[in-house]
């Protein structure tokens, strides 16, 4: 499964695919394992980002409803953009050892 969005000029592409963590078989039948990696592109620079094994409904609809929910709860998207403006600072140092 893949989502594509626009977000403070980047664009995002999560893709989602089956694990193959062993311990899938502890999991309620109505769950299973995803790996979601996440690509970021801006000026035509990318990065990728990946989380592996993470337990989501097997129902498409409810999939996509908890992929919204998981984001905004792991604040997956505010971690990409710091990353994005630790990218393009033009300075080494952080902005607490300016001083």
């Amino acid at each position: 499964m893949k989502f594509e969005l626009e977000h403070q000029n980047i664009h995002f592409t999560i893709e989602l695919s089956p694990s193959k963590v062993m311990s899938h078989r502890l999991l309620a039948k109505d769950l299973q394992l995803l790996n979601i990696q996440i690509t970021s592109s801006k000026d035509q620079k990318e990065l990728i980002h990946l989380c592996q094994g993470v337990p989501f409904p097997r129902q498409e609809q409810q999939l996509v409803e908890e992929i919204e929910i998981w984001l905004d709860e792991q604040e997956i998207i505010e971690d990409i953009l710091h990353h994005w403006e630790l990218d393009q600072r033009t300075s080494i140092k952080t902005e607490w050892a300016k001083d």
